[in-house]
């Protein structure tokens, strides 16, 4: 009787089992989505789409306060919170 070596495993995943790993994730109920925001510090920058009336309301407004654009949309969506508002309620 003669002594083999082990058959060499690969790492990386055969082509059929990667695609019926995409089939699962890609199902409604697979993985769960990543974040999609850019981390910077201990923030993460998100997109935001609004009207351009409501952009130049908040230009406006953010102008007469003496704030950036951001700055009172943050300061927006934490009072938002703070409040404790319902959606559909």
């Amino acid at each position: 009787m003669a002594i083999t070596s082990r058959p060499k495993s690969s790492n990386a995943p055969s082509q059929e089992q990667a695609q019926i790993d995409k089939f699962i994730n890609d199902a409604p109920d697979g993985l769960k989505a990543e974040k999609r925001g850019v981390r910077k510090g201990q923030r993460e920058q998100i997109t935001v789409t609004f009207d351009t009336a409501i952009i130049a309301q908040l230009d406006d407004l953010a102008q007469h306060e003496g704030l950036s654009r951001a700055a009172l949309i943050r300061m927006a969506v934490r009072q938002l919170l703070d409040k404790g508002a319902q959606v559909g309620g």
